[in-house]
């Protein structure tokens, strides 16, 4: 089973800019969640997806100067329309499944995410996989989502709202 692993990210995001440069030790955040992506062995692509390449170019140079390898990059005009940046990015790197990584969801867990690749790739009544919420109260990962590639057509096709559309997979939870 071969997984492509999408990093969503943007320079100028609204609570923290450039939050992905940011170091945590010796290390970026985004290099953090690359280095951790790595560890996982039926991850085929990793893909940076982020807005319109003038306004984010600095990934690249960063995975430049690093010398990170494996890395694929897409970009999307529309910056505040995630859901679309995710489902064309998904056809463009095509993969029967989809990790979706939030660009500052460094918590990581090799284990957490091994367990939602083995339900979703072991059982086909599964298309879609997210943290738990309970009365909006998030228990797991925040930022995290397993899915199989194909539905995020779908999603995508449904995401008719700025707030849908600005937050993958919230459709999901309205529209099960």
């Amino acid at each position: 089973m071969k997984v492509t692993a999408i990093i969503l990210c943007r320079e100028n995001s609204s609570r923290l800019r450039k939050k992905h440069f940011k170091k945590i030790g010796k290390f970026t955040i985004l290099e953090i969640i690359i280095k951790k992506l790595k560890e996982l062995n039926y991850i085929d692509k990793i893909v940076i997806a982020t807005g319109p390449k003038k306004k984010n170019s600095n990934y690249e140079k960063l995975i430049r100067q690093k010398k990170i390898e494996r890395v694929n990059f897409f970009y999307h005009n529309k910056e505040e329309n995630v859901t679309e940046r995710v489902y064309l990015a998904s056809r463009k790197f095509k993969n029967t499944f989809t990790l979706l990584i939030s660009g500052d969801c460094i918590l990581l867990d090799k284990e957490f995410i091994d367990y939602y690749q083995k339900k979703i790739y072991r059982f086909n009544q599964y298309d879609f996989l997210n943290f738990l919420e309970k009365k909006n109260f998030y228990i797991g990962f925040e930022g995290i989502k397993f899915f199989r590639t194909n539905i995020w057509k779908k999603v995508n096709d449904c995401s008719n709202t700025n707030i849908l559309q600005q937050n993958p997979g919230y459709v999901v939870s309205l529209k099960p």
